[in-house]
């Protein structure tokens, strides 16, 4: 079970940042990490960096684990 949502979340979680990627909005704040991470990176301009942002590709690495199941009141 913790595998199959584990999966599904990697899906789910691909479709979300390919559709980010295509209206070439980064709300999560790659392009922040990126430059912070990056010497030299701080001089890309905003169409650079949404240029290289259409681009790119990420993996995703989700570990599920299901702690309690069972029946909420």
């Amino acid at each position: 079970m913790e595998r199959t949502l584990s999966e599904n979340m990697k899906e789910d979680l691909a479709k979300v940042v390919a559709k980010m990627q295509k209206w070439e909005v980064d709300p999560f704040g790659f392009g922040e990490i990126y430059r912070a991470k990056f010497r030299g990176a701080r001089n890309l301009s905003h169409d650079q960096w949404h240029e290289m942002y259409k681009k790119s590709r990420f993996e995703y690495n989700i570990d599920v684990q299901i702690v309690r199941n069972g029946v909420l009141d």
